[in-house]
């Protein structure tokens, strides 16, 4: 007969023989499939297409990524019959005394101070700061004289 004290000791044993076997028996096929279940869906992404990068240098930029390059970046020539759209000048803000300064499309300006400004498009116009209001400005564009106010509520 059977120690009691055994036995209880004994199937305990014999159950975590049993699953390892099973265990051991499942990852020792052949079948390669049976190594990596999720190996099907690492085959079935698509390749991304990568997009080119393009950029839009003016002639007196340089190439960030290429700076010593000297490929020269050529420009559509303007019409000379059609007028430029000053409607893009912006008079972005207005200081007061004692140096009254006017900020047109980002470039900050005095009275009598000349400078190009860039464009929405990306082109450059150089204007001449000639007088400065309470509420506008006074600037000269090719020798137009241009009154750009400040927008408000906008």
């Amino acid at each position: 007969m059977m120690n009691f004290d055994s036995g209880s000791r004994l199937l305990p044993t014999l159950l975590l023989t049993l699953f390892c076997s099973l265990a051991l028996s499942r990852g020792s096929s052949n079948d390669p499939s049976n190594k990596h279940p999720n190996k099907a869906a690492f085959r079935s992404v698509p390749e991304v297409a990568i997009p080119q990068s393009t950029f839009n240098l003016q002639p007196e930029d340089r190439n960030p990524f290429f700076p010593r390059s000297t490929v020269v970046v050529e420009l559509p020539k303007a019409n000379k019959e059609s007028q430029p759209d000053y409607s893009v000048l912006v008079l972005n803000g207005l200081t007061s005394a004692p140096k009254p300064t006017a900020m047109v499309n980002g470039k900050t300006l005095e009275r009598g101070e000349e400078s190009d400004v860039r464009l929405r498009d990306g082109s450059k116009v150089h204007i001449r700061c000639l007088e400065i209001k309470a509420d506008s400005a006074v600037i000269e564009v090719n020798g137009q004289r241009l009154e750009l106010r400040l927008r408000f509520g906008y």
